[in-house]
């Protein structure tokens, strides 16, 4: 959290320079942590590395992740979906902060941002919030459709964002639980409050009845099958 926010303050987002270096950059900066790691848990006998990869995207390429890593852990952390989609909705607009890339399609290039769910050419005329509504079912879906095998394993956590901000005591040791690890100071910090990461200040467009009402037709059953 403290990495983010002074990438923040930085000005760094604003710069195209700056992010092109810092993208050049990360590559070699990531492997060099990596190395360093490896050589300071060579020294302990009892050293337990762990790696762990937080990407928005996962849910589309859980079959992927499961013949690669086929003893791993699945958190899925959830939100509700309306403040969610709002959320999305406005990191679509603001391309300076949230990466968006070309698609070919239609013999033009078309901006898009996150994930691409299937069927997303026929989304393209659509409302963004609409977009954006079959992205979070596209991600929280596939992980639920491996949630039943998962569990029965001992292998699925779901960490639910409301709680986690409201309970984070509860939700934290929780967590430590069903990851079987010690608990210690890092732990501590968080149960006394939640960083905000990467938090937007523009607030989400307001949406008309009729657009909610299409939203829900795209999320209700992920919602539900969510506790939600």
């Amino acid at each position: 959290a403290g990495v983010w926010k002074l990438l923040r303050r930085s000005g760094i987002y604003e710069s195209p320079r700056m992010m092109a270096l810092a993208r050049r950059l990360a590559g070699p900066l990531v492997a060099a942590l990596g190395a360093t790691g490896r050589v300071t848990a060579g020294g302990h006998r009892e050293a337990v590395s762990r790696f762990v990869d937080k990407s928005v995207h996962a849910g589309l390429w859980m079959e992927l992740l499961l013949r690669v890593l086929p003893d791993c852990r699945v958190i899925h952390v959830t939100r509700e979906p309306a403040r969610t989609i709002g959320s999305m909705a406005v990191a679509w607009q603001q391309v300076d902060r949230f990466r968006t890339y070309d698609l070919p399609c239609r013999g033009k290039e078309v901006p898009w941002c996150f994930g691409l769910p299937r069927g997303w050419e026929q989304l393209l005329d659509e409302p963004v919030e609409v977009i954006c509504a079959h992205q979070w079912v596209a991600v929280n879906q596939g992980i639920l459709d491996y949630r039943d095998r998962l569990d029965g394993e001992g292998r699925y956590h779901q960490l639910r964002l409301e709680r986690l901000v409201t309970e984070p005591r509860s939700e934290i040791q929780a967590l430590i639980d069903f990851l079987q690890c010690a608990d210690g100071d890092y732990w501590n910090v968080l149960r006394q409050e939640i960083p905000r990461i990467n938090a937007s200040s523009v607030p989400a467009r307001e949406m008309t009845p009729a657009l909610q009402g299409r939203i829900e037709q795209v999320v209700a059953p992920s919602r539900k099958a969510l506790g939600y």
